[in-house]
């Protein structure tokens, strides 16, 4: 029953992401998402009923944002901390976000505009990601920084900004690339200046 109902939600997701690919949050209505996800509109009904802060189509935008964001954050966990680390960040960035650009776009503006904390949950969960994955390595005996929560926490906040932005403003890939590689450069700045003197 629930894979059903996780089949039903995914296939929910990727109709509200096609309509979102050929028009606009405002082509995003139940009846289009039912017809491009191919399920009868009362399931779109059943698999986002709303809430009392939005309804059913805000929470299809919540899931789409919450999940362009939180892969976002999964992937820079598994950076490896070494001399390409900065390059690395910016390059995963740009392949994620333009990787369905209209649609990441339209969902992160739309969700930033029904508020929620800009969208919903989404820097907590991304943190406890995150968290998870830490902890895993390092119960699989990898070596990670104790630093890396607070190096991530920042991360977070300023990687935020230049998703938002590059949302707005709609800059191309090579400013999105820039921006994000001087947010590693404040990272790696914040990273040692926490080193211990003897380290430099």
């Amino acid at each position: 029953m629930e894979q059903n109902r996780d089949e039903t939600r995914g296939a929910i997701i990727d109709g509200a992401r096609a309509v979102l690919r050929s028009g606009t949050v405002f082509d995003l209505t139940p009846e289009a998402v039912a017809f491009a996800s191919g399920v009868p509109v009362e399931a779109v009904f059943e698999a986002y009923p709303g809430s009392d802060r939005t309804n059913n189509i805000g929470e299809i935008v919540f899931d789409i944002a919450e999940t362009v964001l939180n892969n976002l954050m999964v992937e820079i966990s598994e950076l490896t901390p070494d001399d390409e680390w900065a390059t690395n960040l910016a390059d995963t960035t740009v392949v994620l976000l333009t990787s369905d650009p209209d649609v990441n776009r339209q969902a992160l503006l739309a969700a930033a505009s029904l508020g929620r904390g800009t969208v919903r949950r989404a820097k907590p969960v991304a943190l406890n990601a995150v968290g998870g994955i830490l902890e895993d390595r390092k119960e699989a005996g990898e070596a990670v920084d104790e630093d890396r929560d607070a190096e991530l926490r920042l991360i977070v906040t300023l990687f935020r900004g230049v998703i938002f932005a590059w949302a707005s403003d709609r800059f191309d890939q090579a400013e999105l690339h820039a921006r994000m590689l001087e947010v590693a450069d404040i990272v790696i700045s914040q990273r040692d200046r926490r080193r211990p003197t003897s380290d430099i």
